[in-house]
């Protein structure tokens, strides 16, 4: 199947940084989906997909140790 979307997705989010090298995250937000028609190649047939809802997102940020450049 085959098809073009476009979405808008507000959110907010927090994060929390344990250490410098590890941070947790948190967002929340909302899918706004526009022209969601998908087709099958060679038929008549459309479907129109509806991706709306609430979004959650939860992540781990690993920051690798980088040397500093002495100028």
């Amino acid at each position: 199947m085959k098809g073009t979307g476009i979405y808008f997705e507000p959110s907010i989010g927090t994060t929390y940084r344990f250490k410098n090298w590890l941070q947790s995250s948190l967002v929340l937000g909302y899918e706004f989906d526009y022209l969601g028609t998908l087709k099958l190649s060679d038929q008549k047939t459309q479907i129109n997909a509806n991706w709306n809802g609430v979004r959650i997102y939860a992540g781990l940020t690993f920051t690798l140790p980088t040397k500093k450049i002495v100028q």
